[in-house]
């Protein structure tokens, strides 16, 4: 979800599915249309790598989360 333009940039949210291992393994954008610059920051995230969530017993597991990130101008 993109939230408008900032002080600092523009805020842009993604949510990303996150595999147990820690790596990305989806990306869901914005409805709305991305200028150049937000498209190349929003496949970035494929390169993140997030400590996965855990179960009850502390096993890792599969799950979802939203990335915020400014794109500063």
């Amino acid at each position: 979800m993109r939230t408008g333009d900032a002080s600092q940039g523009t805020l842009l949210t993604a949510r990303l599915r996150v595999d147990d291992d820690g790596f990305v393994v989806g990306v869901r954008l914005p409805a709305a249309p991305l200028r150049r610059r937000e498209q190349d920051a929003a496949a970035a995230v494929w390169r993140f790598r997030y400590d996965p969530a855990r179960d009850d017993a502390g096993r890792p597991i599969a799950s979802t989360v939203e990335q915020a990130f400014v794109l500063r101008r």
